[in-house]
C-alpha cells in the first residue's frame, strides 16, 4: 500500500470519529425524589346487591328441597317483575340438614331444614327498597343488604379521577420538598399505585324465624348517599 493511501485511510477513520459523543454516566443528573400522593373522590353508588334466602322445615329432604325450590322461584319471579334481569340473579347456596331438637336431655331429629339463598343485583339503587319489599311479600325468610357499591364502569371512572388527584397531590409535595433544597421538580420517572379503598354501605334486614318478612312493622328506606374512594400512589420525579 502506498504512503498516500495510508494517509487518506487514516484521515477518514479519524474524520468519522469527529462529532461522536461519548456517554459519561458520572455527568448525568440522576437526582430524584419519591413521594406518596393521596387522592379522594366522592361518588354515589349505582349498584345495590341483596342476598335473599328461604328456610323451611319438612319431614324429608326431598320435601324440603321441593318446598325451597318452589318458594325461591316465587320470590325471584316477583323480583323479576320489578325489572331485575335474569342475568343479575345468581343462586348462592342450596342445602338440607337434619333438624335436631333436645327433649328431656336427648337429641331428637324432627325433620329436615331446607335452605336456599340467591344474590340479586339491582342496577337502579332507587328501586332497591321496592325490590326488597317485593321479595319480603313473596315469602323471603331472610334478606341481607343492600350492599351499595359501584358498577365496574363507574368504579373505573372514579378510580381514574382519584388517581389524577393523587398524582397532583404527590407533585405538590415534591415541589415543596424540592424548594427546600433549591431544586425544581422535573419529569415523572415512574408511578405506582399503592392502595385503593372502596368502602360501601351494608345494611341487613333478617327474620329470626321461618315466617315471612312481610310482617315487618316498619318499612325500611334505602338512601344511597355517597361513597368516598381513596387512592394512594408513589411517584418518582426527576430533580433539576
Amino acid at each position: 500500500m502506498k504512503f498516500w493511501q495510508i494517509v487518506v485511510i487514516t484521515l477518514l477513520v479519524f474524520g468519522l470519529g469527529v462529532g461522536i459523543s461519548v456517554w459519561q454516566p458520572w455527568k448525568t443528573n440522576s437526582r430524584t425524589i419519591t413521594v406518596t400522593g393521596e387522592g379522594k373522590v366522592k361518588a354515589e353508588p349505582d349498584i345495590s346487591k341483596l342476598t335473599i334466602g328461604v328456610e323451611v322445615v319438612k319431614p324429608t329432604t326431598d320435601e324440603a328441597q321441593k318446598e325451597t325450590s318452589t318458594k325461591i322461584g316465587k320470590i325471584l319471579d316477583a323480583v323479576k317483575a320489578k325489572g331485575v334481569a335474569e342475568k343479575d340473579i345468581q343462586t348462592q347456596t342450596i342445602s338440607t340438614s337434619p333438624k335436631i331438637d333436645y327433649e328431656l336431655g336427648k337429641s331428637v331429629q324432627n325433620g329436615y331444614y331446607g335452605r336456599v339463598t340467591a344474590t340479586v343485583t339491582v342496577r337502579d339503587t332507587k328501586k332497591a327498597q321496592e325490590i326488597l319489599d317485593s321479595a319480603s311479600s313473596a315469602g323471603a325468610t331472610s334478606i341481607y343488604g343492600p350492599q351499595l357499591t359501584f358498577s365496574d364502569e363507574k368504579l373505573e371512572q372514579v378510580k381514574t379521577d382519584a388517581q389524577k388527584k393523587a398524582i397532583e397531590n404527590g407533585k405538590k409535595k415534591a415541589q415543596e420538598l424540592a424548594k427546600a433544597q433549591d431544586a425544581k421538580v422535573g419529569k415523572v420517572i415512574s408511578i405506582s399505585e399503592n392502595n385503593l379503598t372502596n368502602p360501601y354501605l351494608y345494611r341487613t334486614f333478617e327474620s329470626s324465624s321461618v315466617s315471612s318478612l312481610k310482617d315487618m312493622p316498619v318499612a325500611q328506606t334505602v338512601y344511597p348517599g355517597e361513597n368516598e374512594i381513596t387512592m394512594t400512589v408513589s411517584v418518582v420525579f426527576a430533580l433539576k
